[in-house]
């Protein structure tokens, strides 16, 4: 079968993006609060220097600073990536909800590397914290900025790695994979940035948290549809995402509860 002809015929009916937008928005929030919340905040509960006083979208704000709580955000991170992925092989899922698994693994561990890469370079950010005091600072600096790049470039890899064989299966036609890429980077970032606009602790981190994480944090999506080839032998019946009124329905409470309750702040 010629591939070309194969995705010409699957052209005419795209994903959803409202699907997709949705989608991306409750595994963006999740992702955030995985690292705020699960990570930072339960290691709190192990620091018996450091109380959690307030949650923002931008911070888990503490009295007292520990290394252990500084690292548990991208220990977390990770933790929920690979139990991500793991739910994400069920072939039993829906696609939609295969997709979902795939895109918040994805997401989760481009946040864990990016940190160490973002901390290296701005000496600045949890890593700054978890490596403060550590003699010869710049070389422990220039560590985590080598760490950070090659693994980051390794999450890269896999999330190509396990969409192409989402496409293999004929769960999703090659055809959509740059909507299915793009359109979550966009919508994600752009939510982690409104959730960072309220925040009251700093301006400053609706650039250097909000807009670094939507967006600088999670760049790797936008390479993922060079690198994923289209098969040779093209599945017969791989369809777009339909709409789902129930992920709308989702991202719309999600969104509304992450901008306009954590966003503006709840005290502990």
């Amino acid at each position: 079968m010629n591939p070309l002809s194969a995705e010409a015929g699957v052209a005419k009916s795209r994903s959803s993006a409202i699907t997709i937008a949705s989608i991306a928005v409750v595994a963006y929030a999740l992702c955030d609060m995985t690292h705020e919340v699960l990570g930072h905040g339960t290691a709190t509960l192990a620091a018996p220097d450091v109380m959690a006083v307030s949650l923002t979208t931008v911070a888990l704000s503490t009295l007292g600073s520990s290394r252990l709580v500084a690292a548990a955000g991208t220990i977390a991170n990770i933790v929920v990536s690979l139990v991500a992925f793991t739910l994400w092989r069920r072939a039993s899922d829906s696609v939609p909800a295969r997709y979902f698994w795939w895109l918040s693994a994805s997401l989760n561990l481009f946040n864990a590397t990016a940190y160490l890469l973002y901390s290296g370079i701005s000496d600045s950010g949890d890593w700054a914290v978890v490596t403060a005091g550590l003699e010869p600072h710049v070389l422990w600096r220039c560590g985590m900025v080598v760490l950070g790049a090659a693994s980051y470039a390794v999450s890269v890899h896999v999330s190509a790695t396990t969409l192409a064989r989402m496409v293999r299966a004929g769960d999703l036609p090659h055809s959509d994979i740059p909507r299915l890429s793009y359109l979550p980077y966009w919508a994600g970032g752009a939510l982690l940035v409104a959730g960072a606009l309220p925040n009251p602790v700093s301006p400053w981190l609706i650039l250097s948290s909000g807009a670094s994480s939507g967006f600088g944090a999670m760049a790797g999506l936008l390479w993922l549809p060079q690198r994923v080839a289209a098969p040779r032998d093209p599945p017969a019946g791989a369809r777009p995402l339909p709409f789902s009124l129930g992920w709308v329905v989702a991202a719309i409470l999600v969104s509304a509860v992450f901008v306009l309750v954590i966003g503006r702040g709840i005290r502990l």
